[in-house]
């Protein structure tokens, strides 16, 4: 018989079912009396005294199809319809009735009586899609087939002759009115005494309404078919009872979608996307009803890769398109990231010093000037300062001082299978990644280098609870630890002083470093972040790219969302590991260089080969002692204090 696979989360709760067929075979102890005595009054009363057939019953439809010129009736017996269901087509003829004879008797010779009603009532259709008592029982009435009153059992015994005609959820009236059919027919063939038939005729019985498509959970249940699927077939996946344990939390799915729904109805509202005065998706404007505004979160582990939560999309029952896993679309400056781990991986230090100024670019297309957010230029600053404010113009000159080549090959090393053009714009992200490729390689920087490959799956169980599959979880070095440390600790700026520090303003205290990202005209807003722990990342923007709204950026759309689910974890006093290959020094802010008395200092981090030999000359006359000042202690933790940009 096809079972359904039932599908569970990393805790044991069920999240949801695949099937071909909606059944549950249990064993005939777990299937209520009362229901194997109304199927046996309504399909098969002496089924406990033939040996497969009914010869007076064959005779009888024998002679009512002779009077009608056709086959009206069959004279079937319970193991005959087995027969029929299982081993033969419906087509009605001679011949197929005397291949039904046959292989009713041999089921019955082959099978005690209690097996074949086993067989039967776990096979046979209820309507409604329930395949099955125990599926009917739980779809009608929410509760096992064990637990069927009388006038439970009665009903659903009605249901099988037509079960489209019959089902509750098709006309009630008409399956109550079926229903005292089988009452009659269970007192008279003595399988119910009349008070028992009196108590079920005055039953009232609740019957569920019939479940309408959901979005609940529909984006990761969706993404776990494909993956069993591709793993174990068609066959398997739908109908061999598959017991298949995944690594989503439903807790945290169910906070996931909440923040993208919650979140992106905010932007809505705050950003006038919708009429006037109104905040329900229907009520968008023109240009927005047909691609409304999207977002997309996922979420998994950095050391294992185990995904924990995963959103495509707004609306599964409207869109069934998985952002989070398939829609390519521009980072933006959350390519940043991978821009600066390329050029510590060359030999520079967060404290190299990189002259924030107009530049001008001769390319194919023509001239390119690249600006920044605000207009402005800075002068000279550290790569770390440049990532923290999201500079532009150094992103741009640290490319070319690496060598965008160079870049290409460490993005395709940390995962990022998209186009990548090798033009002087790619390190502002004007290449092409799915949300997955983004945040599997942050998943880097606090897994000491490693890339991790994402899992959705655990393990699966054949329906004898044999394991077919079990996950096996792989990891390769793309950074050196040291290099992810520092990476980390930029990023962690990032959040704690820059375009990130909506985070902490929204009050999520656990160690995080992260991006932001905005592309051109405002089209897709980004944050990737991690904590020791887990890494996330979310996107918002449309299908068809526009803009969406004036002075949209990542840390306006994406961070909000970001931090609404990420304050759904439990708490955890995990710190970011910091290797022994890496020291601390105190610098000029400045110069990058070693601090001399008259600088102004700060801590940085930086690893044994590349500390800073050099001391800084010195500074202008006119910098009074009014101007310095001191920071120390570089803490990953940080603090949450708030810089500028908003890219």
């Amino acid at each position: 018989m096809e079972e359904s696979s039932h599908v569970y989360d990393r805790n044991g709760n069920e999240l949801c079912q695949f099937w071909k067929q909606k059944r549950t075979v249990v064993p005939l102890s777990r299937i209520s009396k009362q229901l194997v005595n109304a199927i046996l009054a309504m399909e098969d009363h002496d089924f406990y005294h033939h040996h497969g057939y009914d010869l007076a019953g064959i005779a009888r439809a024998a002679w009512t199809n002779l009077r009608a010129g056709k086959i009206e009736q069959g004279g079937s017996t319970l193991t005959q319809q087995l027969a029929k269901n299982t081993l033969l087509s419906p087509s009605q003829s001679y011949w197929r009735k005397l291949r039904e004879l046959w292989l009713a008797r041999k089921i019955e010779k082959r099978y005690s009586k209690a097996q074949i009603l086993e067989f039967y009532i776990n096979r046979i259709y209820w309507g409604s899609g329930f395949y099955g008592a125990e599926e009917a029982s739980q779809g009608y009435f929410g509760k096992s087939a064990s637990d069927l009153s009388l006038g439970e059992a009665a009903l659903l015994a009605g249901i099988t002759a037509a079960p489209s005609v019959y089902s509750p959820h098709a006309k009630l009236d008409l399956c109550l009115r079926r229903r005292e059919v089988v009452l009659d027919a269970m007192l008279r063939h003595g399988l119910a005494t009349s008070a028992e038939i009196e108590k079920a005729r005055q039953e009232t019985v609740g019957v569920l309404p019939k479940p309408a498509p959901t979005n609940r959970l529909a984006y990761a249940a969706d993404a776990i078919r494909a993956e069993v699927l591709d793993t174990l077939g068609y066959k398997q996946t739908f109908a061999g009872g598959l017991r298949v344990y995944t690594t989503i939390d439903a807790k945290m799915q169910l906070a996931a979608e909440e923040a993208v729904g919650n979140q992106l109805t905010r932007i809505e509202q705050e950003y006038k996307l919708l009429k006037q005065g109104t905040g329900a998706p229907s009520a968008v404007t023109a240009s927005n009803k047909t691609d409304p505004l999207q977002g997309a979160l996922l979420s998994m582990s950095a050391q294992t890769g185990e995904i924990m939560a995963l959103v495509g999309g707004r609306n599964f029952v409207e869109s069934k398109f998985n952002r989070a896993l398939y829609g390519k679309r521009q980072p933006g400056s959350a390519f940043k990231a991978i821009v600066y781990a390329a050029a510590l991986n060359a030999g520079m230090t967060p404290a190299t010093v990189i002259e924030d100024e107009a530049l001008e670019f001769r390319t194919d297309q023509g001239i390119y000037r690249p600006t920044n957010s605000d207009q402005t230029f800075s002068g000279a600053v550290t790569l770390r300062t440049a990532l923290r404010k999201s500079i532009n113009s150094v992103a741009v000159q640290t490319g070319q001082a690496v060598g965008i080549n160079r870049i290409v090959d460490l993005a395709r090393a940390m995962g990022l299978e998209g186009p990548l053009p090798a033009v002087v714009s790619l390190p502002l992200g004007s290449g092409e990644a799915t949300l997955f490729e983004m945040v599997r390689a942050y998943s880097v920087f606090p897994n000491q280098g490693k890339l991790v490959h994402p899992l959705l799956l655990r393990r699966i169980e054949d329906k004898s609870g044999q394991v077919i599959y079990e996950a096996k979880p792989e990891a390769h070095q793309v950074l050196s630890p040291e290099v992810a440390f520092l990476m980390t600790s930029m990023l962690v700026d990032a959040v704690n002083r820059g375009t990130g520090s909506g985070v902490r303003a929204a009050g999520f205290q656990m160690p995080v470093g992260g991006k932001t990202g905005t592309t051109n005209d405002f089209r897709d807003a980004w944050f990737i972040g991690f904590t020791p722990e887990v890494v996330t990342g979310v996107w918002v923007g449309y299908d068809q790219p526009r803009e969406i709204a004036r002075r949209a950026y990542g840390a306006r759309l994406a961070v909000p969302l970001w931090t609404a689910y990420m304050k759904k974890l439990p708490p955890s006093a995990t710190q970011f590991s910091r290797p022994a290959g890496i020291v601390e020094q105190l610098i000029c802010s400045e110069t990058g260089l070693l601090a001399s008395p008259d600088c102004d200092v700060v801590s940085e981090y930086f690893t044994q080969l590349n500390t800073p030999q050099e001391v800084c000359p010195g500074h202008r006359p006119e910098d009074s002692e009014d101007t310095l000042g001191i920071q120390t202690g570089q803490s990953l933790a940080g603090d949450s204090r708030t810089g500028q940009g908003l890219h």
